[in-house]
C-alpha cells in the first residue's frame, strides 16, 4: 500500500510554505526532464530545501512524484472547498462547469501537464508508481463525482447514470486532448465537454 503524504495542517505556515516550495519544484523538474531522469536532489536543489528534511518526508522518487501531482490537482480543485454542501448561489451546472475548466487549466497552464505526461508512459514498468497514482486518482475523484451527484439530485441529469462512468468520460476528453494529442485548448473546449453531457442546460 503507497502512502502519499500530502500538505501539512493549516497553523504551520513556514512548513507549509517550504513543502509547496518542494512539491512545486517536484513538478516542474519532473515535467522538465521527465520520470526516468528526475532525482530528488534535483527537486532540493531547485526548491533550495534541505536534503535530509526532504528525504524524511518523501524518502523514494515515487513518493514525491505521487504527492506532487496531489498537490497540483489540489491546486486546481481544493478537495477542502468541495467537502462542504455548495451554496443556493452556486448551482450544480456550474459548478460541474467549474470542476472541468479548472482541470483543462491546470493541465495546459502549469507544470502538471508535462509532469502527468512524463509518468504516464512509465507507469506499465513501475508497478509502484502505478498504485501511488492510484491512490491519488481515488482521492480526487470524489471532487467531480459529487458534481455529477448534485445534478442527478437536482433533475438536471439522468440519475440512472453511473456518476463514476460520466468522471471517466469528462477527464477522458480533456487528457486525451492535452496529453495524448499533446495539444493546449482554451475554455471553449471545457464547455463543450460539459455540453456533451448537459446539453442546452450548460451555463453560459
Amino acid at each position: 500500500m503507497v502512502t502519499v503524504r500530502t500538505a501539512p495542517a493549516r497553523g504551520r505556515p513556514r512548513r507549509a510554505e517550504s513543502t509547496d516550495a518542494i512539491l512545486d519544484a517536484a513538478l516542474a523538474v519532473l515535467a522538465e526532464r521527465g520520470y526516468r531522469a528526475m532525482t530528488l536532489d534535483d527537486v532540493a536543489a531547485r526548491a533550495r530545501a534541505s536534503k535530509p528534511t526532504m528525504y524524511r518526508r518523501w524518502p523514494t522518487k515515487v513518493a514525491i512524484v505521487a504527492a506532487a501531482i496531489l498537490h497540483g490537482l489540489d491546486r486546481a480543485n481544493p478537495l477542502a472547498a468541495h467537502v462542504r454542501p455548495a451554496s443556493r448561489d452556486d448551482a450544480p451546472a456550474a459548478r460541474l462547469l467549474r470542476i472541468v475548466e479548472n482541470v483543462r487549466s491546470a493541465l495546459v497552464s502549469t507544470p502538471l501537464g508535462g509532469a502527468i505526461r512524463a509518468v504516464i508512459s512509465e507507469v506499465a514498468h513501475e508497478p509502484i508508481l502505478a498504485d501511488a497514482l492510484r491512490v491519488v486518482e481515488r482521492s480526487r475523484r470524489p471532487i467531480l463525482a459529487g458534481a455529477v451527484r448534485a445534478l442527478q439530485e437536482a433533475g438536471a441529469f439522468d440519475a440512472r447514470r453511473d456518476p463514476d462512468t460520466v468522471v471517466d468520460l469528462l477527464l477522458g476528453a480533456i487528457y486525451f486532448r492535452v496529453l495524448v494529442r499533446q495539444e493546449r485548448p482554451g475554455p471553449p473546449f471545457s464547455r463543450e465537454v460539459v455540453a456533451v453531457l448537459l446539453g442546452d442546460a450548460v451555463p453560459r
